[in-house]
């Protein structure tokens, strides 16, 4: 019987697709500039008011790109003809994975952490909020994405290889309250009593 508050299972999935899978990463730390309409990373421009508010304490920011690559959807593709289980699995233990790997590799990468705290800095990601996921493509090619580890977007913003992430990581130690977010009245991380910073 699946206990969903059991994560042994999902662990020793993990545990198995990351002596398989390599992190691709690229990133770039950019100076902020907000406007009245959303939030100038140097030379590429991510509108709305939600990234605004998510960087109003920041001078700088990291932009980031990871990917685990196209062996990471063949692995899926072929645990779904074991079983739904097994796909399932498969798909949920390389986006945490994916998850855990981008803090790790960037953060690391750049020098940061968070404050020395040992947590995650703050992210925002394209779909997040009112940043449209049509900013994708833009993303990726300030970063030279596609060249530098074969990471792209469909023109619905979609990211291939499937198993990746793009994200806009604050500089500031100190996380965005709950106060400047839509999400807060509706947040299920607030109802925990953890933030995005958590």
């Amino acid at each position: 019987m699946f206990d969903p508050s059991d994560n042994s299972d999902i662990e020793s999935y993990i545990r198995k697709l990351d002596k398989i899978l390599t992190l691709k990463s690229v990133w770039r730390e950019s100076a902020v500039r907000l406007s009245d309409s959303g939030v100038y990373a140097d030379g590429l421009f991510l509108p709305g008011r939600d990234i605004a508010r998510f960087l109003a304490r920041d001078e700088r920011c990291i932009l980031a790109a990871v990917t685990l690559g196209a062996e990471a959807d063949r692995l899926i593709e072929s645990a779904r003809i074991v079983s739904v289980y097994e796909g399932y699995m498969t798909d949920a233990a390389a986006s945490v994975l994916a998850e855990r790997r981008l803090d790790a590799s960037v953060l690391a990468g750049s020098g940061e952490n968070a404050a020395g705290s040992g947590k995650n800095r703050p992210r925002f990601s394209p779909g997040y909020g009112d940043l449209p996921l049509s900013v994708q493509t833009e993303f990726l090619s300030f970063l030279d994405a596609g060249r530098r580890i074969g990471l792209f977007a469909s023109q619905d913003g979609l990211l291939t290889p499937r198993k990746s992430i793009t994200a806009v990581i604050a500089k500031n130690a100190a996380p965005p309250g709950c106060e400047t977010c839509r999400l807060s009245g509706d947040c299920e991380r607030k109802k925990r009593g953890m933030t995005c910073g958590s």
